[in-house]
Formats: C-alpha cells, sequence, structure tokens
C-alpha cells in the first residue's frame, strides 16, 4: 500500500472543499469494500483518501409521499435487506441488496459507493435505473443538483460528478399501481459471484385492458455502463403482452448489446444470456404486475 494522507470530515462542505481542492489526487471512503483492496494491490494509488462516514446525514432511508424512498448514500446494502420500509413498498431491492456479495461485506458496501465506483457488473445499477431513479449531488458551497442515474455513468469507474461533488441521496419515484419488477443476473455459481449477466425490467399494465403502458429494460456487465434497450421496449408498449411478443423483445435485447469476451464470459454467451434473462426476468415483471395491483409489487 501506498502511503496517503488521511482525512475525516465531519460535515459535507468540508468533505466537498477537501475534494475539490485535491481533485484529481483524492479518493473517498464510504464502505471501503472496493476502495481498500484496490488501496493494498495498489490498483488505486491516491495522496488523499476522504472518509465520509463521520457525516450523519448521509445515512438515512425515507418514504415521502411527493420523492417516494430516498436513500442516503451511507445507507448499506444490510440496511436495505433490513428495512421495514423497503420491505413494504419496495422489496425489490431487498431482493437486489441479498444478491450482491456476502453478508460480511453487505455489511459495510454503500449504495452511493457501489453507484460511484461505477462497475459495469454492479448489481444496483439496473434496478435503480429501471425504477427510473435520480440521485442528488451536493458541490463546494451547499448547491445541489439532481441527475437521472441513467445519465450519471459514463464508463467503467467514470460518472458525471463534477471536482468537489458527493453523491448524497438516491431518490426513486413512487411505484404505480399495475407495476411489476424484476432483477436476474447469470452467474457462474450461485453466490458471492459478479453477475455475467444482469437483467432488470419494470412493465406496468393498463388496468382493464392489460396492455403494456411502460416498459424498462436495463441490462448489466455487457457495455461500459448499464445499458436500456429501447428497441426491445417498443415492441411491448400498447400491447397485450404474450409470449411471441417476449420472445421478440428478448431476441432484440440480444442483438442490441454488443458484450466483450473475458475471463468471465464469452462475447457470444452473454448475447445468449441476455437473450434468456430478458425473456425471464419480462415474464416475472409481468405476474407481479398482474398478481400486485394496489402497489405493482409483491
Amino acid at each position: 500500500m501506498k502511503d496517503f494522507e488521511y482525512h475525516s470530515p465531519a460535515t459535507l462542505e468540508e468533505a466537498c472543499q477537501l475534494l475539490k481542492k485535491y481533485d484529481g489526487q483524492a479518493k473517498v471512503l464510504a464502505g471501503g469494500t472496493d476502495l481498500i483492496p484496490g488501496l493494498y494491490r495498489r490498483e488505486i494509488v491516491p495522496e488523499q483518501v476522504i472518509n465520509i462516514k463521520g457525516i450523519p446525514s448521509l445515512n438515512f432511508i425515507a418514504n415521502e409521499e411527493s420523492k417516494g424512498l430516498v436513500l442516503g448514500s451511507l445507507v448499506t446494502f444490510n440496511e436495505i435487506i433490513s428495512s421495514p420500509i423497503i420491505e413494504e413498498h419496495y422489496p425489490i431491492l431487498k431482493e437486489v441488496a441479498e444478491k450482491i456479495a456476502s453478508h460480511q461485506v453487505r455489511n459495510l458496501a454503500t449504495i452511493g459507493g457501489n453507484l460511484c465506483n461505477a462497475a459495469p457488473s454492479a448489481d444496483s445499477a439496473p434496478i435503480l435505473i429501471a425504477l427510473d431513479s435520480t440521485v442528488a449531488l451536493i458541490e463546494p458551497g451547499g448547491k445541489e443538483r439532481t441527475l437521472p442515474l441513467e445519465k450519471f455513468f459514463i464508463g467503467p469507474g467514470e460518472t458525471a460528478l463534477a471536482p468537489g461533488e458527493i453523491l448524497i441521496q438516491v431518490h426513486i419515484p413512487l411505484l404505480k399501481p399495475r407495476t411489476g419488477v424484476s432483477y436476474l443476473k447469470q452467474t457462474s455459481r450461485q453466490a458471492l459471484e459478479i453477475a455475467v449477466v444482469g437483467v432488470a425490467a419494470l412493465v406496468r399494465l393498463e388496468k382493464k385492458t392489460e396492455k403494456c403502458s411502460l416498459v424498462r429494460l436495463v441490462i448489466g456487465a455487457c457495455a461500459s455502463t448499464p445499458l436500456r434497450i429501447p428497441a426491445a421496449e417498443k415492441i411491448l408498449v400498447g400491447k397485450k403482452i404474450g409470449s411471441q411478443d417476449i420472445e421478440a423483445a428478448a431476441k432484440a435485447a440480444s442483438e442490441a448489446v454488443k458484450p466483450i469476451t473475458d475471463v468471465r464470459a464469452s462475447k457470444l454467451y452473454r448475447k445468449e444470456m441476455v437473450r434468456v434473462q430478458c425473456k425471464r426476468s419480462l415474464e416475472e415483471a409481468i405476474s407481479r404486475a398482474k398478481s400486485s395491483p394496489e402497489t405493482g409489487m409483491e
């Protein structure tokens, strides 16, 4: 591990000022589940490390009538799993969190850190994009801006954060009636595995006709950022979805992605698994939309 200077700011303003002062030389420490191993392996060699864990305003879970669910960026995945608010109103987030790493890692890993790490294979990003989430960012001086999560990711390890900015909140809109959501991941083993392919699907059905009024289909681990598939979504919107429509949408998604071959999977395998998991995820989302008329979720 290379030597670095350590900072533990007590306020957001202090943290933002430090980040701006050491632009390009500093790394933010939240849960540390990605940063600390990188430091030990010397894959990450910052001159400054800024620990934001001591800022209490960043750790909360709230369900607000006007905003829906709001997560502070320091909320851990185990806190998501154990939250009564999430279990009642957004159980899909609990499902996804339970698929991430191990219990020990989830005790430390934060939602904000996971998003800012911007790994293409991250499980949290596809489902949050499917839910039309936004992130709140703050800069020195206290000025905030809101950005659709879909536009937050620029490339592997790259985000739209400006110098001195910190991600402080994740906003997830209220789920409208007759909405179903699903997230499935393809892995080489059943647990403690990074996604080879991750597929998030959100489907909304009209109450009387059961025609599809909205689809959001997001693929992870098959591009430099999480990828929405408009061509597949268009196939389903306006239809009373049948098996042939789902097959066509899944095929369109497979044709749209351009994954790479790496140590975990070949590009051809990934494309085939996109087709398979899109079909399964859409089927699950549609089933949940039909069976949960009040909240759209089980």
